[in-house]
């Protein structure tokens, strides 16, 4: 199994292999630096071909499908950014919302310790 392999399990089996290493050694021979990782991105764009080539798609499908994932992408940048410019001027409404429940709970503990105090005096009494 070569190294960097996802699957350590054996997948790729030996005929894999051995083109994986005969591939290597002739990249060495011609005296290509980082053989391994070229041989891995030029076998990764022949399955990606290959990939494309069976979902049996035509030039046409291609064309729809990108435009599609291009308006999606530039709608959910879009997106993105309103969601960015909406959430900036949030700062100074956030400090004076957190003074104002600072101040609702002071009321409330303030009035709890007045209705504490009346009901100790009629028990008193």
């Amino acid at each position: 199994v070569p190294t960097g392999w996802p699957l350590v399990s054996g997948l790729g089996g030996v005929a894999g292999s051995l083109a994986f290493e005969e591939l290597l050694v002739w990249i060495g021979r011609v005296g290509i630096q980082g053989g391994e990782t070229i041989t891995i991105w030029v076998l990764g764009g022949l399955a990606f071909g290959a990939g494309v080539i069976a979902l049996g798609m035509g030039p046409k499908d291609w064309v729809i499908a990108a435009r599609t994932s291009w308006r999606g992408m530039k709608h959910g940048y879009a997106l993105s950014q309103n969601a960015y410019g909406a959430g900036r001027g949030l700062g100074d409404k956030t400090m004076a919302l957190r003074d104002r429940i600072q101040e609702i709970m002071l009321e409330r503990q303030s009035l709890s310790r007045m209705m504490v105090i009346s009901q100790l005096v009629v028990c008193l009494m």
